[in-house]
């Protein structure tokens, strides 16, 4: 009996971890080299920017380069054509988001080249996962009177509470900051 207990326990910790191993979703080049030539949407997240002289701009997937599995490519024809210029594919690093577009194969390597912004969704992260960092900083040798009673204050707290999506500012020197520490909380909170 103590020898099939044995053998029961070691044979369900190992169907466990072989459906641990097969429930694995990286991307890796065998997923789809089956889709070479399709049109697809896929969810990524890039590890790396590179770009190699003048060549196009790429968003690894996997790993750095050469070591990624998968690439996401911008060529700067069609960054300048159809992106805003504030755009950069930098940006998008550590970004999860879907692109949608024909898969191709280049040198080995798998990858899809965007043409447009509307190739890519969802590039704004879940705003859950952002961090909220909040800093008051007191300026040196400076001495203001403002309050959150005064006209500055209240202008302050009411842009505070109707902002929607982000908000940046510094502020300074107001004495009831506590009042503005609640706003921001509210404002995260949203």
């Amino acid at each position: 009996m103590k020898y099939s207990l044995k053998i029961l326990l070691c044979v369900a910790i190992i169907v466990c971890l072989l459906g641990t191993v097969a429930c694995r979703e990286d991307i890796n080049d065998s997923q789809y080299a089956f889709r070479v030539g399709e049109t697809v949407s896929v969810h990524v997240l890039p590890v790396e920017y590179f770009q190699k002289g003048n060549g196009p701009h790429q968003l690894n997937i996997g790993g750095r380069f050469p070591n990624q599995s998968f690439s996401i490519v911008f060529w700067d024809k069609s960054l300048k054509k159809s992106f805003p210029s504030s755009f950069h594919p930098q940006q998008l690093v550590n970004t999860s988001f879907s692109v949608t577009g024909k898969v191709s194969d280049y040198k080995g390597r798998l990858q899809i080249v965007v043409f447009s912004p509307g190739q890519i969704d969802s590039i704004f992260e879940d705003p859950k996962a952002r961090q909220f960092e909040l800093l008051f900083n007191s300026p040196i040798g400076a001495r203001l009177t403002s309050s959150t009673q005064s006209v500055i204050g209240k202008g302050l707290l009411r842009t505070i509470d109707s902002s929607k999506k982000s908000l940046d500012m510094a502020v300074y020197g107001f004495r009831n900051q506590p009042e503005i520490f609640e706003a921001l909380q509210r404002a995260k909170e949203r």
